[in-house]
């Protein structure tokens, strides 16, 4: 049986989740315009690029050759995860509410993207030297943020009922 969640926590995540989606879509529109037209590397900081980066898979474009079955295989898989981590809500924590917010808010981001291009616009490049971590976007760091958020309240949950046994 679904137990559907309770008001103030469906506003709370459409709130976080919207927000990522809105920061993420501007951020992106922007960088397309800026960056990706002409192509150019824009430095931020000695460690830090502004660089164009299309990303037809998922992480580290695992995945990318998959062409289109990829891109709506990947694309309904967001949305099913995003669905699951909703109706998961009554059983979460505070910890994990939060980062399944986040982490929606960033699956959808990516999948507009993929809708929309077929592929996903990463253009944040950290990098010490010659070594590139891969590009990433808003919606990337959000879902970084969001699982970190939620490995850290299942170590507490541990330890808190280690501590009671």
């Amino acid at each position: 049986m679904i137990t559907m969640p309770a008001k103030k926590d469906i506003q709370s995540f459409l709130l976080v989740a919207f927000v990522i989606i809105i920061m993420d879509w501007v951020s992106k529109s922007v960088m397309l315009e800026w960056i990706f037209n002409p192509p150019r590397v824009v430095e931020i900081l000695p460690f830090l690029n502004f660089a164009p980066a299309w990303n037809e898979g998922v992480s580290f474009g695992f995945l990318a050759s998959g062409g289109i079955w990829t891109r709506h295989g990947i694309s309904l898989l967001a949305v099913i995860v995003c669905l699951w981590l909703f109706f998961q809500l009554p059983e979460l924590r505070k910890g994990q509410k939060n980062a399944a917010s986040l982490i929606a808010g960033g699956a959808i981001g990516n999948v507009i993207d993929r809708q929309i291009y077929g592929k996903v616009v990463d253009f944040i490049d950290f990098h010490l030297g010659t070594w590139h971590y891969p590009s990433f976007n808003i919606a990337d760091a959000a879902i970084f943020c969001g699982v970190a958020i939620w490995m850290i309240s299942l170590m507490k949950q541990a330890k808190s009922q280690k501590k009671q046994s």
